[in-house]
């Protein structure tokens, strides 16, 4: 899966206006769509928040994105579209094109167990490593975040459950169940506190 929130959220807040308004909307509807990813890419306006997949709101994503190729497609037929609004424009209509592949041939919400994994998996390790927070505060936001993976994962089973048997690969299932494995060790109270504390030292060490 693409990785668009990470690459330009770290361009946006490096220089604000680079964008210059033309990927502002969308990359916005993107971090509310994807709260982990916003989280990855230092945005913690959805740390509270964890990914919805539910039909209703794939279906909107698939809208959101739809318009938006429409608005992009028809933004970069202005002959005075400045040099750099077009490069934007085209990078952004790429991303958009991704999305809409995903959702709409590929379909992986319905057919891959690692588009649900992978949130799970990133749920709380890029709360942990902030270093602008203490860590009673980290591990709060990881708990509160933790408390909405038994939706998440009910809201995985009753999806891919109404895949049909040769839909689902069973190598993205095998996996699927070592990331979750590996990530519900990190669930443990015990685990949190030792993560944390080994992330914290090589980033005094740096400081340093």
């Amino acid at each position: 899966m693409g990785r668009f929130c990470l690459l330009i959220f770290a361009a946006f807040a490096a220089a604000q206006s680079a964008w210059g308004g033309v990927a502002d909307a969308y990359l916005s509807a993107y971090l509310e769509m994807f709260p982990t990813r916003a989280t990855q890419a230092g945005n913690h306006a959805f740390d509270s928040k964890l990914e919805d997949f539910s039909t209703e709101k794939l279906a909107r994503w698939v809208e959101v994105n739809q318009a938006e190729r429409d608005r992009l497609t028809k933004l970069l037929t202005a002959p005075d579209l400045p040099f750099d609004d077009r490069l934007d424009a085209e990078a952004l209509l790429a991303q958009v094109e991704r999305e809409v592949h995903e959702q709409i041939v590929l379909r992986r919400p319905q057919r891959d167990p690692l588009y649900w994994s992978e949130v799970i998996a990133n749920a709380a390790v890029f709360l942990l490593v902030r270093d602008d927070l203490p860590l009673t505060e980290r591990q709060q936001r990881v708990r509160a975040r933790a408390g909405l993976l038994p939706a998440f994962a009910r809201q995985c089973n009753a999806t891919l459950a109404r895949a049909k048997g040769d839909e689902v690969a069973p190598e993205l299932c095998k996996i699927a169940v070592g990331q979750l494995r590996a990530t519900a060790r990190r669930f443990t109270g015990r685990d949190l506190r030792e993560r944390s504390v080994t992330i914290q030292k090589p980033a005094t060490k740096a400081r340093r």
